[in-house]
């Protein structure tokens, strides 16, 4: 399984320093805690292959998880779709589209639990604008309670 370059800076002290101390010092409870916690984060950070079929003309989903909403969306974009990701989903992304960067917009923000309705208008984004020759895409992440960075 791979696993996001950015998780080692949180697994590392967690299960190696950390968890060989409470080792050391006789805390089983705590080394069994800290054991299942290391799961917990390799497996928020995994970053499976994915399979993308073959198509200049097709949209995939950037991201596993829940659809949520479907709507017309105001202003330039015609439809919006929402995808939640709970914290058992892999919070890796991809590119709906192949094509070109056009824009990447930081908005700093809360950190509102994702099912509050607020969220998506107050929490932390990262606004990014694809185009290729078949039309633009805009992909809007939006950090949560729990998972607090985008990483573009």
């Amino acid at each position: 399984m791979r696993v996001a370059s950015d998780a080692y800076r949180f697994l590392i002290p967690l299960f190696s320093i950390v968890a060989a101390l409470s080792a050391f010092a006789g805390w089983y409870r705590v080394t069994g805690l800290l054991a299942v916690l290391f799961v917990f984060v390799l497996s928020f950070f995994r970053d499976p292959e994915r399979r993308i079929p073959a198509g200049s003309a097709l949209i995939v989903s950037p991201a596993d998880g829940k659809v949520v909403r479907i709507a017309a969306a105001t202003g330039e974009l015609p439809v919006q779709i929402s995808t939640f990701l709970s914290v058992f989903d892999v919070h890796i992304n991809r590119a709906p589209i192949a094509g070109r960067v056009q824009k990447i917009e930081y908005r700093k923000g809360r950190f509102r639990a994702a099912f509050d309705d607020s969220a998506s208008v107050e929490n932390e984004q990262s606004i990014v604008d694809l185009e290729n020759g078949g039309g633009r895409i805009r992909v809007v992440l939006i950090a949560g309670l729990i998972a607090r960075r985008i990483v573009s």
